[in-house]
């Protein structure tokens, strides 16, 4: 069984939909410490006529640093969902599949929660639902598991009888392939290789919001998701 693990994000970029393409499980990793700043829990990047902006959702800092990503929760103090969707339809309104996109990103919008985890779990699963998608999807709160960084890792794929995990390259700066192989699961990177779409401002970049290849061709989505999976020791080699 291939298992991806995953920290949910907001309005992911499409090579966080390649891992839940890749695998057979994936996991949105809920239980562990929110990073207090602006990041992909909270931002994402969208094209405009000069470059890229971010949409960032404010988070709410009263809890203090050290709160998990599902105690966590964004601010209300500014309408920032009404203005995304602003900024949303005002760069989109041109492109092909509009009404499709701007369906999928108000339903999303509207959830009834500033829970940083169930906004984003909801976001990554309508995205990954409309990709057409078929993984299996938990959350690593409701497993029982231990440690941090690769023993936490690694206790998720033990519980959940994982033969092979697979992961995005963040997790070159810290996972031990040794303690993986003594306990007979492989370990894989993704290897993105995206089939360029038509983007309506400048040069083509994979990195923003998926919401980007949903609105030029819809349900075809998929189709430009073409990202193999590599060997640790052969996609390292092949980095050097």
């Amino acid at each position: 069984m291939q298992l991806v693990i995953q920290q949910p994000i907001f309005f992911p970029w499409c090579g966080y939909l390649e891992l839940a393409k890749a695998a057979d499980v994936f996991v949105h990793l809920d239980d562990v410490q929110l990073i207090n700043k602006a990041s992909f829990t909270n931002r994402v990047q969208i094209k405009n006529k000069s470059d890229v902006l971010w949409l960032t959702a404010p988070i709410d800092k009263s809890k203090g640093h050290l709160v998990k990503i599902n105690e966590s929760y964004f601010s209300d103090k500014t309408n920032w969902r009404n203005k995304h969707l602003k900024t949303i339809q005002q760069l989109y309104i041109k492109t092909f599949y509009y009404k499709e996109m701007m369906e999928l990103t108000i339903d999303i919008y509207n959830q009834d929660t500033n829970n940083i985890a169930e906004f984003d779990i909801y976001c990554d699963n309508k995205l990954i639902s409309f990709f057409g998608i078929k993984a299996k999807i938990l959350k690593s709160s409701e497993i029982l598991t231990h440690g941090s960084k690769s023993e936490l890792v690694l206790s998720i794929c033990k519980e959940l009888g994982a033969d092979t995990y697979i992961t995005a390259h963040g997790a070159l700066n810290y996972l031990d392939y040794n303690l993986f192989e003594k306990n007979n699961i492989e370990v894989k990177y993704v290897d993105y290789n995206f089939k360029p779409w038509n983007q309506q401002f400048g040069e083509w970049t994979p990195y923003v919001t998926s919401l980007d290849l949903i609105a030029a061709v819809g349900k075809n989505c998929i189709d430009h998701l073409n990202s193999k999976t590599v060997y640790w020791r052969d996609f390292i080699s092949s980095k050097n």
